[in-house]
């Protein structure tokens, strides 16, 4: 990972709530067989990027996080929605060479899985640091 992603990484997993009400946090992808059984599981990724200089020699960047949050029916996706909102949205992350500035949620969408019948919700969410 890099000190985005363990940012963010730690930020979700330092949120107690969070922690409780879903079953792991994975990056890129969930091990082969991860079960959300009775409680949802997030996979979270970097999409994309822009880095945009200052004249002081300050820069920041601009990434685009995804986070999928897979579960056994909808209704738990919502609830470990309004969580991981909770947990992230507008927050400041602590990243290792950065000034974080804040992370905060740009869109949700619901979407059903016929080949694991699972419900994802798919979330993307801006980061903006600086260095």
């Amino acid at each position: 990972m890099n000190a985005i992603d363990t940012g963010l990484y730690s930020k979700m997993t330092g949120n107690a709530p969070l922690v409780a009400g879903i079953t792991g946090i994975y990056n890129i992808r969930a091990p082969e067989g991860t079960s959300y059984g009775t409680k949802p599981y997030l996979v979270f990724q970097w999409i994309t990027g822009t880095r945009d200089w200052a004249f002081t020699g300050t820069t920041f960047d601009d990434a685009l996080y995804q986070i999928d949050i897979w579960a056994p029916t909808i209704t738990a996706a919502g609830t470990a929605l309004d969580l991981l909102i909770t947990a992230l949205d507008w927050q400041t992350l602590t990243i290792s060479g950065y000034t974080g500035v804040y992370c905060r949620l740009e869109t949700v969408q619901k979407m059903f899985d016929p080949d694991t019948d699972a419900a994802r919700m798919m979330t993307e969410w801006r980061v903006k640091t600086q260095k």
